[in-house]
Order: structure tokens, then sequence, then C-alpha cells
């Protein structure tokens, strides 16, 4: 191999840190309702798919349908993958702990807290590596393998290590200058802050009545004593629970008219929906999907629409952890289940 990684610099260790990565502002946006529709569907639609593990011939391997089914001894199949996704949609990173006996066999697996796992990645010495001052030394590359996983807690000086094969690591965006994937919410994350921040004003507009309903001109009034006469005379009459539908008497010239919903007028509605089908369009949700477009024009309109969804946001996902498991499977075939009958298994179909 020649090949320099881009992480080089960052050999550490207890693991290279994760670039243009911030955990709080993603945390703060998995709170937020707009997230929690589209995850809470996501996950919901993933409850609903089944899995099967077959052989060359299409026949279930049933030592290895078993021990998916039941991967650890408090939690099922989609459980922990469940539980991997959330972390995988919201930071692109998603983990699997794999646990050993001693025997060899893989007995256990367990979603963890995708970003508290922290990659150390292979080094590499090379000498005759010409310096600065042209004289021949030794030097330290990498090629950005990840030998070691380092599971570091949020308290920031409790530290697990794993060996490479022990962890599943999950990205849904691979870049090719980290072992980590692109964690996209960080680019959205000033669309999510406007949803919230203008729900929240209108929220406060609403409460504090800011916007006025009704405009009474009064052109014969000149006196203030009379003009608050006219309003309490109003009140009296027209204002409280027991004189709904009451009739508002004029004098003279005076006039009333309805003023429309400042909201409206702001096309504060609209605002909202535009920025939220562009949050939609991370995850292939149509907007159709939470009754933001007419869906009337019929059921083969809708039928497209979710199969658009289907094969942008859960196939890839579903590929993705088929993926995962085929591969760890073909690489450690005689380690994956405790019976050794799994062995002649060669596809997980979900």
């Amino acid at each position: 191999r020649r090949g320099i990684s881009s992480q080089s610099p960052y050999w550490g260790v207890f693991g290279i840190p994760r670039e243009n990565f911030d955990r709080r502002a993603i945390d703060i946006i998995r709170v937020n309702p707009y997230y929690l529709l589209m995850e809470t569907a996501l996950c919901n639609y993933m409850r609903g798919i089944s899995f099967d593990v077959k052989d060359k011939d299409g026949r279930r391997v049933e030592s290895a349908y078993k021990f998916l089914s039941n991967p650890n001894p408090q939690q099922g199949f989609w459980d922990v993958f469940i539980s991997m996704v959330r972390d995988l949609i919201a930071y692109d990173a998603g983990v699997i702990v794999k646990t050993y006996s001693r025997g060899g066999y893989c007995v256990e697996l367990r979603a963890y807290s995708g970003p508290d796992f922290w990659g150390q990645i292979d080094r590499v010495e090379v000498t005759d590596m010409p310096n600065n001052a042209n004289a021949l030394g030794k030097a330290y590359i990498s090629h950005g393998y990840v030998t070691r996983w380092w599971q570091r807690l949020n308290n920031g000086y409790t530290y697990q290590h794993y060996l490479h094969e022990e962890v599943c690591y999950f990205k849904q965006y691979p870049k090719s200058q980290s072992i980590y994937g692109d964690a996209i919410l960080m680019s959205f994350k000033y669309h999510f802050r406007y949803l919230i921040s203008s729900t929240v004003a209108a929220g406060r507009m609403m409460d504090n009545g800011l916007m006025p309903n009704l405009v009474w001109t009064h052109p014969d009034i000149a006196s203030i004593e009379v003009l608050q006469q006219r309003l309490d005379s109003a009140d009296h009459v027209n204002v409280g629970a027991d004189n709904f539908g009451k009739t508002l008497h004029l004098l003279g010239n005076e006039t009333v008219s309805t003023v429309d919903n400042t909201l409206a007028d702001a096309k504060w509605l609209e605002g909202q929906q535009f920025v939220f089908k562009i949050i939609l369009n991370i995850f292939g949700f149509p907007a159709s999907e939470f009754s933001m477009e007419d869906v009337s024009t019929g059921r083969a309109a809708s039928v497209v629409s979710r199969n658009i969804m289907k094969s942008r946001m859960l196939s890839t996902i579903l590929s993705n952890i088929e993926d995962k498991i085929n591969r760890f499977a073909d690489k450690e075939r005689h380690q994956l289940f405790i019976e050794p009958e799994s062995i002649y298994y060669d596809d997980i179909y979900l």
C-alpha cells in the first residue's frame, strides 16, 4: 500500500477526533417535533419489515435466524438495529458491539451510542525519509485503516477499547478523508432553528394578543372621554361568555372592519412548509407523507410517491445493514453463530 490517509497527523492512542461534528448541536435538533416526526415514521416502517436468513438454495438457516431473532438476552432483532439506525440517521454513526465466547463464537449483538466510539488508525513507520534539512530520517504515516476502537464516554475520562472485529460501525455517508461518516444534520441546523424559532414566535403572538382582530373607527369623536365611554359601553354589551353573538351598535359615521391574520399576510405558513419540505428531502419523505400536499390526485400517484420514499430512505438503510451482516458472516463464517451448521448460509435477506 502506498496511499496515505488524510488523517495521518491525527494518529492517537485513544482514537482520533471527528472533524466538523458537534454532537450537542445535533442533540438539540433531535428533540424538536419536526425531526421526531420523521424519525418515528422511519422506525415504524422498519419495525414492520420482516427478515430472514437463507442459504444459497433459498432455505432458511434456523441457527442463524434464531440467533438474529434474539441477539442478546433482552432484545430482539429490531430492538438492536433500530437503536443503531436512530444514531445512524442523526450522527451518521451507528455502532453494534459483538461479544465473543472463549471459543471464538459471536454470542451477542448490542447497539451502543455511535458518537462515543473513536477509531485508532494504523501507523506505519517509514525510514529513509528526507526532512527539511534534506537529511534522511524516520517518519510515520497511516493508510487510514482502523485497528482499534475506543469508547469514550461523556464524562471525558472513561475509556474502553475494542478490537476492530468486535465493533460493527455503520456509516451512511462515508468520506475518503475520514474514518467517520458525514453527519448531514450539521448542514441543516439553521433550517431546524428557523422552524423552532418561528413556531415559538407565532405562539407568543397568539398568547399575547399582539394582532388586533377588529378595527373600529370613530371619525365623529374628538374627546378621549367620549371615546372611553363608547368602548366601555361596547365591552359591557358584547364582551363576556354570556354575551356571545350580541350586536355591536354603531353611531354616526362609525365603521368596523376585521383584520386578516398577520401570520397569513407574512406568508408564515408557506415559509414553514417550504423549509420543512427541504428537511423532508433529507430523509426521502414526500410532503404528502405528512399531509402537506394535495393527495387527491389518485392512488397511483400516492403509490409512486411512497415507492420513491422507500427507495431513497428505507432501501438504502436496509441495504447497509444487509451488507454489513453478509460481509461479517462471510469473513467470520465459522464464528458468527454458536451452532456449527450455520456455516452453510450465504446471504441474509431483509
